[in-house]
Order: structure tokens, then C-alpha cells, then sequence
């Protein structure tokens, strides 16, 4: 039985091609480093005796709910734990709706969460943006975490439904009777006006 040319390279193929793909596994496992049962997995001690020792947690999430209905949510790439009650992250977002309407969104460098001291504290270029019309900037911000009371007791700057606004101090809070929110600007407080065109 004669075969042609291409029935001939494919017969020779079907017999290399396997004793090539087993000469390559060989190969493989040969040369390749030998594994111990019982061996440890290879992390490194300092890494997981820091994370024991320091309590991290990786994208936490906090949620309360102050005396009046305003919902605080507060968010991190990751925080650690500095002592009992006191929590510290970087990367940290922060979410306010008042209950008497709107919202106050805020991003931080870092933030540090302490529940004895109902207060959570913002820091390093700290942007504000709220449903009302403001996109404010700061370094330092407070925020208690049981009732509506938000405090940049330094520098504020940015914008506002009137224009370019400067203050040395900013206050957030309810009114007594609960039923409306203020944002009290004081200490040289500089307004530029800029009426908006037609």
C-alpha cells in the first residue's frame, strides 16, 4: 500500500509530535525545584506579624445615623487599628445626607475614626462638594459621628452658587429646632460675587 507525499508527512507527524509534546514534560519536571510537603508557605513573618499587631482591614466600610436622621458613611482604601476605639485610613471618602435634604460629600488623604470621642477626623487635601452648590477645599476637617456638627476650624476656599469664597472657619449644623442645616462661614470671610450670564 503506497501512500502519497501529504499522507506520508502527516503519519510521521502524528508519531513526532507526541513523543515531542512527552519529551518537553520530562523536561519539565526534571529541572523543575522540588516542592516539601510539609514546607511552610513562603510569606513573609514581618508582613503577617504586622497585620496581626495592627488589625488592618482593606476597604472598610462604617455607616451611623445621627440623633436627627443625618446618615454619615464613611469609606477607606484601608484602615488599622491605633488603639481600642480608634481606627486610622488612607484614602478616605466620607458620604453626609441631611435629613432635612442634600448631600455633603468629602475625600481625604488620610482620616482617623475615634468612637469613644464620637469624632471623626479628616486630613490632607481635603475636597468638600455638596448638592447645594459648593466645591470647597480645606486641610483639616471634624466631623461628630452621633449628631450634625462638621467643623473646618482652619482655612476654607473654593466655590459657591454667589462665586469665590475664603473663610478661616467653616460650621456645618442642624438648627435647634432640627429642621434646617446651616453652613456658617466666619473669619474674614471673602466673597467674590460672580452673577451668572443669560
Amino acid at each position: 500500500m503506497s501512500y502519497d507525499p501529504y499522507s506520508r508527512f502527516v503519519l510521521i507527524l502524528r508519531i513526532l509530535l507526541p513523543l515531542v509534546a512527552l519529551g518537553i514534560l520530562s523536561t519539565l519536571f526534571l529541572f523543575s525545584s522540588r516542592i516539601e510537603p510539609g514546607g511552610s508557605v513562603p510569606f513573609a513573618d514581618a508582613d503577617v506579624a504586622e497585620r496581626v499587631r495592627t488589625q488592618r482591614v482593606t476597604e472598610p466600610l462604617y455607616f451611623s445615623v445621627t440623633d436627627d436622621g443625618d446618615n454619615l458613611e464613611f469609606t477607606a482604601d484601608h484602615m488599622v487599628t491605633a488603639k481600642e476605639g480608634v481606627s486610622e485610613g488612607t484614602n478616605v471618602a466620607a458620604q453626609l445626607d441631611f435629613a432635612t435634604g442634600g448631600r455633603l460629600n468629602v475625600v481625604a488623604k488620610t482620616g482617623r475614626l475615634d468612637l469613644d470621642a464620637d469624632l471623626l477626623t479628616l486630613e490632607g487635601d481635603i475636597e468638600m462638594a455638596s448638592t447645594g452648590g459648593y466645591d470647597l477645599y480645606s486641610d483639616f476637617m471634624t466631623s461628630r459621628v452621633s449628631q450634625l456638627e462638621v467643623i473646618s476650624p482652619g482655612e476654607v476656599r473654593g466655590f459657591g452658587p454667589a462665586g469665590t469664597l475664603v473663610a478661616q472657619r467653616m460650621e456645618i449644623r442642624s438648627t435647634p429646632d432640627g429642621q434646617n442645616t446651616l453652613a456658617l462661614f466666619t473669619g474674614g470671610v471673602k466673597l467674590v460675587y460672580e452673577p451668572k450670564s443669560d
